[in-house]
């Protein structure tokens, strides 16, 4: 069973967007699985990096898109993506230190802010993007 399932629900109504969260959902995934399969530390933080690194290439791929056709909210957008990497990126350095554990504490962290941010932050820009070709 998925720690998250993709619904039509979190369609922003764009193709590229909805592939780009539905790969990040993945990752999450990944991390459920990993997490109660009891990876160890080395694996759990390497699929972490990989969400990272996704993440930061589809906030990239939004905000070029976003700047592009001069996106009223692209400000408070980019500062929603920024705070989420600097927020997981001090989670991973407590795990890296041994200061903490890998928990269901950053699983749920992410699947919160993820469907929050599809369903709200996201969510707005689907009529803005309608009939732009990206």
């Amino acid at each position: 069973m998925a720690f998250i399932d993709w619904s039509d629900e979190y369609s922003v109504s764009v193709d590229i967007f909805d592939k780009e969260h539905q790969s990040l959902i993945a990752i999450i995934n990944e991390l459920h699985q990993g997490l109660i399969s009891g990876f160890g530390i080395k694996e759990m933080t390497y699929i972490l990096d990989r969400l990272l690194e996704y993440t930061s290439k589809h906030f990239y791929h939004e905000e070029k898109e976003m700047h592009a056709y001069s996106y009223p909210e692209f400000e408070d957008h980019k500062k929603a993506h920024e705070q989420l990497v600097a927020d997981v990126k001090k989670y991973k350095d407590r795990l890296e230190s041994g200061e903490q554990a890998f928990s269901l504490e950053l699983l749920a962290f992410l699947k919160k802010w993820l469907v929050n941010h599809i369903l709200g932050t996201d969510r707005k820009y689907s009529e803005f993007f309608a009939g732009k070709n990206i």
